[in-house]
């Protein structure tokens, strides 16, 4: 847990410490060991230590995570090779995981395959085309194809998901401490609805709507909302007095 939050919040140095002593704790081979040894490979890579980052996925066996590191660590290594044949391996595994498509992108990349990075980006994006890593990989691929005009658009559309990002991140901070601003819960739904995060600005939209019912503004955007995403939402009961 202790290694975990590190990690969460950028302290490789303090939570790679952490998971090396558990690691050495751990039963060698079990499903335990390999978790803790993905997350401490994974703070050795965000440090550079990429050679270390392969000797402690030694015994780690070959899960998807697993390999994942691994191609990681050999593609900074600049054994591009050996990365590749890892990602062909891991992406019939884990073909949604965005982890692996983003690596898997840069590994096309760098071997010129650009068809390849490029039709495997754009996949994803239709699955979630706002999501960030994923546009700032589009980004970069198209760069490196000499698509440039593609690559600038990507760019802006991945520093505009940027600000919306943190928008949300502050306005939610706001919202655990102002409990009862309904205008305040209408815009974090309104911003997580321009991420695509449409179950979570289901929940915001009611949480306004149940505040404030009779507020034409947030009555409108409620409404609007449902009509606008009634094919995709799940089947939760709109009508039913949402909570705060």
């Amino acid at each position: 847990m202790q290694g975990c939050i590190l990690q969460d919040y950028e302290q490789f140095q303090q939570a790679a410490a952490v998971f090396e002593e558990a690691a050495n704790l751990a039963d060698e081979g079990t499903e335990e060991d390999a978790e803790i040894r993905v997350s401490w490979s994974e703070c050795l890579l965000r440090l550079g230590r990429y050679a270390e980052a392969l000797d402690a996925l030694q015994p780690a066996g070959d899960s998807a995570n697993v390999l994942l590191c691994r191609a990681e660590a050999h593609y900074y290594l600049r054994q591009f090779d050996k990365a590749r044949e890892l990602v062909e391996t891991v992406l019939p595994l884990k073909p949604d995981d965005v982890d692996v498509i983003t690596v898997a992108v840069r590994v096309f990349e760098q071997a010129r395959d650009y068809d390849r990075g490029i039709d495997l980006v754009q996949a994803a994006l239709e699955r979630e085309p706002m999501n960030i890593r994923l546009l700032s990989s589009a980004a970069d691929v198209y760069g490196a194809a000499g698509q440039l005009d593609d690559a600038q658009q990507f760019r802006e559309k991945a520093a505009a998901t940027g600000r919306l990002q943190h928008r949300f991140s502050q306005l939610h901070q706001e919202a655990i401490k102002d409990v009862n601003n309904a205008l305040l819960r209408l815009e974090l739904g309104q911003l997580a609805e321009q991420l695509g995060k449409l179950q979570i600005a289901q929940t915001w939209y009611e949480a306004a709507f149940g505040m404030a019912p009779d507020n034409q503004e947030v009555q409108n955007e409620w409404e609007r909302f449902q009509k606008a995403h009634a094919a995709t939402l799940s089947n939760r009961n709109a009508t039913t007095s949402p909570r705060p």
